[in-house]
């Protein structure tokens, strides 16, 4: 298992609910099989062989043909949200995100829930991300700094 997946959060569990077709994974190193810092079409299909081209499409932003991280983050970002939004109405509720992980509490998801309606928007789920990879990064950098 890479170090990458070694952490425990709940983004993590989130992926493992999506279907792997719906997933542009963030490990670009995985899917750049010839290693010129973007995904093709190709090399995606080629690491997951449910991507189709109209996903390709939607994925590239700038439509260049070409995924960079940047645009893989965002596909991966978008397919875990929508994967999560059972009843599309664009927010998960509580029940939504325990369905995923399932030891959710309501505590914890009240602090996610950053204007406290009940529902997570696309923007409280990048805080969160935002946060726990700022929290892994931190803890990575708290080993390396101790060995």
């Amino acid at each position: 298992m890479t170090a990458s997946f070694k952490f425990r959060t709940v983004a993590v569990a989130l992926v493992a609910a999506i279907p792997l077709a719906a997933q542009a994974h963030p490990d670009r190193a995985k899917l750049d099989a010839n290693g010129d810092g973007s995904v093709d079409l190709a090399e995606m299909q080629a690491a997951r062989p449910g991507f189709t081209a109209e996903q390709f499409r939607k994925a590239d932003a700038n439509g260049d043909g070409l995924l960079s991280r940047e645009e893989l983050r965002a596909a991966h970002a978008k397919a875990r949200f929508d994967g999560l939004d059972k009843d599309g109405n664009g927010s998960i509720s509580l029940a939504e995100f325990q369905a995923a992980h399932p030891k959710m509490t309501a505590e914890k998801f009240a602090t996610i829930d950053a204007d406290g309606d009940g529902q997570l928007t696309r923007e409280e789920m990048r805080a969160m991300h935002k946060d726990k990879h700022r929290r892994h990064a931190e803890r990575k950098a708290g080993k390396s700094d101790e060995g």
